[in-house]
């Protein structure tokens, strides 16, 4: 039996959610573009599994935990995942043409301290032979063109580089709930999960405080996330998932340009599609092309599945669930690329009651047969009444952001020179973003039309 050092059984579990999920979701929405966050999904699942007995426990272990490691280990492994998943780096970089800029500014505002200075060079210009003549080029400038050549650094330097990835939960109770003591410690400790008493007789309010700690958590402004509790709701359960990351190779705005996207509708427009040639892992199989576009840091990478012509998605679902996500990656090699890829950008809210009800979790939506016992002391019919997973998500020049919301509702009641590989993203697409060190998938997704 694996131990919860051993993640293979988290990764085995995840990637199950996540294709299934992800098949089933398509099928409903035949023609919609999709994004979810399986462990955002997973990290809800995990706590409503430690205040579950009966058969409602034994359905949602089945999903999550298929290998039945104890309680205890599954806990601490999750716990592990979470706390090596969880980096907040930002760090800003500047190019020596940027310096030379700021130092041409200043001299313009400040002629007498730019004739004092002539002849000297910043520490970051030793190695030029004549700075002098370097720097004189830069001061015909006006402000204007000033402004033009900051923006076009903007674009092409790593200005502002970041990676930041974040996974945090909150249970609000309502204030005349008491939890157990044993389901607290459990999900404080393993889940990263806060507990908030919060008064849910007055819904509004109790909403407006939950969409305000969702926004604290994504750093971004987030609309209605949580448009209206249900009644007889005592309590509520919230996962956020953020991510924000740079491109380890960044794409170039000026590279972007219109081209054609054929749907899986067949409609075709044209739309932003960014370009770049450059080494990539890459793998060409018969019924696909794919590609690895790694992050800033290396911490995570955004995996990009292209069917071949006549091949739907659906087949490709098949091919890639029967296998081991960590297979597939150990067959992609390095290749030169010539990518093109549409930017895109996602905003949607999935009901997963019904869909998971498809993949065996159905007692615990029952009122007359859930068992939720290990819970609270207090209420004893508890039910899911509801579970639904709003993302938004963006990939474009500079890099990926990413935001998941999961909320329950908790009721009672070396060769010749070869030219670079054409990979073309003008049709239907799967892509997941990947955690480098489990490969466990974050986000997941299609993208079937697009317009501009």
């Amino acid at each position: 039996m694996s131990s919860s050092s051993d993640m293979t059984w988290l990764q085995a579990s995840l990637n199950r959610l996540s294709t299934c999920l992800l098949s089933e979701i398509s099928q409903e929405r035949q023609i919609d573009n999709i994004a979810f966050s399986p462990i955002g999904l997973m990290s809800c699942l995990a706590v409503l599994l430690n205040g579950a007995q009966g058969e409602t426990y034994r359905e949602i272990d089945a999903l999550i935990n298929p290998q039945q490691l104890p309680s205890e280990a599954f806990n601490q492994g999750f716990q592990q995942l979470l706390n090596d998943l969880e980096t907040s780096i930002k760090y800003e970089t500047e190019s020596i043409v940027s310096q030379l800029i700021k130092a041409s500014e200043q001299d313009a505002k400040n002629p007498q301290s730019a004739s004092d200075s002539e002849g000297t060079c910043p520490d970051d210009f030793d190695d030029f032979d004549d700075f002098d003549d370097f720097s004189s080029q830069l001061e015909p400038l006006d402000e204007e063109e000033l402004l033009d050549a900051n923006a076009e650094l903007d674009e092409e330097s790593f200005f502002g580089k970041e990676f930041h990835l974040s996974l945090r939960s909150m249970l609000w109770i309502h204030h005349m709930v008491q939890l157990k003591d044993d389901f607290v410690q459990q999900v404080r400790d393993n889940f990263h999960c806060q507990i908030q008493e919060i008064d849910l007789t007055n819904r509004q309010a109790a909403a407006e405080d939950m969409r305000l700690w969702v926004e604290s958590q994504s750093q971004t402004p987030v609309g209605n996330v949580v448009p209206k509790i249900p009644d007889l709701t005592f309590a509520v359960l919230i996962n956020v998932v953020h991510f924000r990351a740079c491109w380890f190779k960044q794409f170039k705005v000026r590279d972007t340009n219109l081209a054609p996207f054929c749907g899986e509708d067949q409609s075709v427009h044209d739309v932003p599609t960014m370009h770049l040639v450059d080494d990539f892992q890459y793998l060409e199989h018969e019924m696909f092309q794919a590609i690895r576009l790694p992050y800033d840091l290396g911490k995570a990478s955004f995996y990009l599945f292209l069917p071949k012509s006549q091949i739907e998605l659906g087949r490709l679902y098949s091919l890639l669930r029967d296998s081991p996500f960590q297979q597939w990656i150990s067959k992609f090699g390095m290749s030169e690329v010539d990518f093109h890829l549409p930017k895109f950008a996602i905003d949607q809210t999935l009901d997963l009651k019904t869909l998971l009800g498809l993949l065996g979790v159905s007692t615990v939506f029952n009122e007359q047969s859930a068992d939720l016992s290990r819970l609270t002391e207090d209420i004893e019919s508890t039910y899911i009444s509801e579970i639904r997973q709003t993302t938004v998500l963006e990939v474009n020049e500079k890099g990926t952001s990413a935001t998941t919301t999961t909320e329950a509702y908790l009721g009672d009641l070396c060769s010749e020179e070869e030219p670079p590989i054409p990979m073309i993203v003008n049709r239907p697409f799967h892509f997941a973003i990947v955690d480098e060190k489990y490969h466990i998938p974050l986000f997941v997704g299609d993208v079937k039309c697009l317009s501009n």
